[in-house]
């Protein structure tokens, strides 16, 4: 899913040695994001840009979680920070879902979320959140999502259901098991991407 069409514009600061960016981004006709930023090439070879969402669409994302996470939907509003020297570049934001649903795919179950999420250059965060099931059952989640540079992806989910959905996948002609289950207890989800 595209993010959008971005207007931009770039002004040369030469007091600072720096070049100077800014604009929005336009997503079907909406402004759903500003941003900031500052280029020096010559000095010390940094860049910053700052974005700043508003109701961004987040389905941008399947493209990285396709191995762990489906089917992301909703949009989010925050402050994402990309910034860099020469070749390096990190990241961190803080999210606020508007919204929100993703699908863990080996269990079929469509989880919804509200609480702000948290990234920087090796992680996205999903700190001490309450997430609900298609019928609104409460599961508690404590979840952290790491990476190097948005490649090789590891996971580790830790989550209390009470009488939630567990598991929900539909019959097939290739499926050893489907329906719907619900549970109550505790769960430890980990791994990686290539596993």
């Amino acid at each position: 899913s595209p993010i959008g069409d971005m207007d931009a514009w770039a002004k040369l600061d030469s007091k600072r040695k720096a070049i100077e960016i800014g604009g929005e981004v336009i997503d079907d006709g909406r402004h759903v994001a500003d941003l900031t930023g500052l280029i020096t090439p010559m000095e010390d070879k940094t860049w910053s840009l700052h974005i700043y969402p508003d109701s961004f669409n987040l389905g941008f994302l399947n493209h990285w979680t396709k191995s762990f996470l489906h089917d992301i939907k909703g949009r989010g509003s925050g402050h994402v920070h990309v910034f860099g020297r020469d070749k390096l570049t990190w990241v961190t934001a803080e999210a606020k879902p508007h919204g929100v649903s993703m699908v863990v795919p080996f269990t079929g179950v469509t989880y919804y979320i509200y609480d702000s999420v948290f990234m920087d250059s090796t992680s996205i965060r999903f700190p001490h959140h309450t997430v609900y099931d298609k019928e609104k059952h409460k599961v508690r989640l404590d979840a952290m999502v790491q990476h190097t540079n948005f490649r090789d992806f590891s996971y580790d989910v830790n989550m209390f259901a009470e009488n939630a959905i567990v598991l929900d996948l539909p019959n097939s002609s290739t499926a050893a098991f489907y329906g719907k289950v619900y549970g109550t207890g505790d769960a430890r989800l980990f791994g990686d991407e290539k596993k």
